[in-house]
């Protein structure tokens, strides 16, 4: 599972932000307990209870919900988590992803300073730390390590480390007596524009790192806006090999209410190639009809690639990333998505969803805990500052909803009034406008 994620130097990211799924330490409400259940309050640990790792002192939750303004960069968070775990998963085109890495831009400094990422993970009862620096035109320094399942202690034991050497042009390495081998012997002429852990993952059999080539198969890019034309696709190849899925996926969008009562994707010969059609078949008066999947609301297929992608994190304990998760989606339903994560009963393999949304019924109580919620607000400076509900130790029976709206922890924007909204002045007024 993931512990914690920090970037620093990325978009509209300046100085380092950190999003943590470490479970806050429940207060005592010894005293309200019995007011606060008879009006419907949940704690933290009744709305989703924390995961513990074992032997290693703290829990994870099983969701993260990040909510601001526009352009205070929430989808930047994501994209910076995604751009790593690609980096980390082999996904990752050399040369081609460093000269597309944008680093902070409103600072002359920032321009000349690498990205920085670092993730933690709680993986197959060990703890590793990953931390990749690079600019767009090598990697700067490169560092894994971990704390082993067999081990108590807390302090971490090196695998490898790569530092880059502007005076020779090449890393210099350190590698530990765990990380031994002889893919030891490529370290030397290895490329700079390439992260050696994505190398050994997608090339190599070492064991001490294979719970984290483990973790990142079946990884699927953070489901952006714009690409739901490729997540579509991807969704209707999968499920005409896997018949078993496609039927859950279609259980679940007929539980979501869409009127939909049945999928089929059928493979059709068309200018000398096979491709594959899918369709939606609606139960009418006048019996069944079935439509091209095309015909549907942009909500509902967009519906049917985050079920394919849900129920695939959910089977194998996966994280998912998602970018607006409740556009063109009822928030009845972006609710139901969200409990699946949340319920030990629907997620016993811990897979875990992180998402960005403007929807603020997802605040309200007993959907999130109050460390599962957390703001980005645009600094002075232009940067993402990142931070997370809990900060304000807000009561169990606050209204997060209506808190957050009336601009209580920030993230939201600060808008002038609605008169003073558009130009109006007479010489707006007289400018011709010509066509």
């Amino acid at each position: 599972m993931l512990i914690d994620f920090t970037v620093s130097n990325f978009r509209s990211i300046k100085d380092p932000v950190t999003l943590s799924a470490i479970a806050t330490p429940s207060r005592s409400t010894e005293g309200h307990q019995g007011v606060e259940r008879r009006r419907g309050i949940k704690s933290d640990n009744e709305i989703s209870p924390a995961i513990p790792v074992e032997n290693r002192g703290f829990e994870l939750v099983p969701v993260l919900g990040i909510f601001g303004a526009n352009a205070s960069g929430k989808s930047n968070v994501l994209l910076a988590l995604d751009y790593l775990l690609a980096a980390m998963g082999g996904n990752f085109m050399h040369a081609r992803n460093l000269r597309e890495l944008t680093s902070f831009r409103f600072d002359s400094e920032t321009l000349e300073l690498p990205t920085s990422f670092e993730i933690r993970l709680a993986l197959e009862g060990s703890l590793y730390r990953y931390a990749l620096s690079l600019t767009r035109s090598e990697i700067i320094s490169e560092t894994l390590s971990y704390v082993p399942k067999s081990s108590k202690r807390r302090s971490e034991k090196l695998l490898f480390d790569r530092q880059w050497n502007k005076a020779t042009s090449t890393s210099d390495w350190k590698n530990s007596d765990d990380f031994s081998g002889p893919h030891l012997q490529l370290q030397e002429k290895f490329r700079s524009d390439r992260p050696f852990l994505a190398f050994v993952l997608d090339s190599l059999d070492v064991s001490v790192v294979s719970p984290i080539g483990n973790w990142l198969v079946a990884r699927w890019p953070g489901v952006h806006l714009g690409s739901e034309e490729f997540d579509e696709g991807v969704a209707i190849a999968y499920t005409h090999e896997n018949d078993e899925d496609l039927r859950r996926i279609t259980q679940l969008i007929r539980r979501f209410d869409t009127g939909i009562s049945d999928i089929e994707v059928k493979s059709t010969e068309r200018d000398g190639g096979g491709d594959l059609d899918i369709y939606s078949v609606h139960h009418t008066a006048i019996g069944p009809v079935k439509l091209p999947f095309s015909e549907e609301s942009t909500g509902t297929r967009r519906l049917f690639s985050l079920a394919f992608q849900i129920l695939l994190a959910l089977d194998f304990g996966k994280l998912r990333v998602i970018d607006e998760l409740g556009s063109n989606i009822h928030p009845h339903i972006t609710r139901e998505i969200v409990r699946l994560f949340q319920s030990p009963t629907t997620n016993p393999k811990h897979a875990q969803l992180i998402f960005t949304s403007h929807d603020n019924t997802l605040q309200q109580r007993n959907l999130l805990r109050r460390d599962q919620i957390w703001f980005t607000q645009k600094k002075t400076d232009g940067g993402t500052d990142l931070y997370p509900l809990s900060d304000f130790r807000p009561r169990n029976d606050l209204a997060i909803d209506k808190s957050y709206m009336d601009g209580r922890f920030g993230a939201v924007p600060v808008l002038p009034d609605t008169d003073d909204l558009l130009d109006t002045s007479k010489a707006g007024m007289d400018e011709k406008v010509v066509v």
